[in-house]
């Protein structure tokens, strides 16, 4: 964070490629509150949001078995975001960590039914 406002304080403004590291090493480091709060923070911003920030926080919440990534996932669609397989993979695991296995099949269902993409034949054949 003391980069951040070093990068700030040159006058050099932080991109959201520079948010999306910065909340991935804080995810890293297992500081979850922090990175989610820069998130609700970069909401109010007038940064263009990516998917990207979105994956990084939720894929950290759930490693951790935290419920608070498929509100993450939905605040993402919600802001008319689309999921990656990444993104699907990350809540899926996710499920699958916490034993949630009917929501993961209807999280898998509702990646079939989209038709955006987001199944390859990898990501259908794996699990």
């Amino acid at each position: 964070m003391e980069v951040l406002d070093a990068m700030c304080g040159l006058g050099c403004e932080p991109t959201i490629r520079t948010y999306n590291s910065l909340v991935g090493g804080l995810c890293y480091v297992g500081r979850l509150e922090e990175a989610l709060e820069l998130l609700k923070k970069l909401k109010d911003s007038p940064l263009t949001l990516d998917i990207y920030i979105f994956t990084i926080v939720l894929d950290g919440f759930c490693k951790v078995g935290r419920t608070e990534a498929t509100t993450i996932f939905h605040d993402a669609i919600g802001m008319g975001l689309s999921p990656t397989t990444f993104t699907y993979n990350a809540l899926l695991n996710g499920h699958c960590k916490e034993g949630n296995l009917l929501k993961a099949f209807a999280l898998l269902m509702e990646m079939c039914g989209n038709n955006d993409g987001a199944v390859e034949g990898r990501t259908a054949t794996r699990r």
